[in-house]
């Protein structure tokens, strides 16, 4: 049986009966699993990190990319500004997508191109 807990889970420990103690955030009880599937997400860090980096004149740092309609939308991200992703996991390329492709550029077969494909922005 598989039982989904959307929960925050803050520790996994062996248990007396050989499978998993989950500790979970809160007041949320611990629960006893046999398997544990880990499948972060994109949670909020519960960790206190270094600072961030200050920012140079007129970048704007966007914690959270969703709701990506109106975190990235175009009066946050002008058309033709530059723009820098933290890591690359699929939030990155949610990002890439609808910063590109989402804002109506499209990807055209090449055959003069090293990878077969040319971008074409939107304009």
């Amino acid at each position: 049986e598989v039982v989904c807990h959307p929960l925050a889970v803050v520790d996994l420990a062996p248990d007396a009966r050989g499978g998993f103690a989950v500790i979970c955030a809160g007041d949320a009880p611990g629960i006893a699993a046999d398997r544990i599937l880990l499948a972060t997400g994109n949670a909020a860090s519960f960790a206190q990190g270094p600072p961030p980096p200050a920012e140079p004149d007129g970048a704007r740092r966007i914690e959270r990319a969703y709701p990506l309609e109106r975190q990235l939308d175009e009066a946050t991200v002008p058309p033709g500004s530059q723009v820098v992703v933290r890591g690359l996991g699929l939030t990155a390329i949610d990002v890439f997508l609808h910063l590109s492709e989402g804002r109506g550029g499209r990807f055209e077969p090449c055959t003069d191109c090293e990878a077969g494909l040319r971008y074409r922005p939107s304009g």
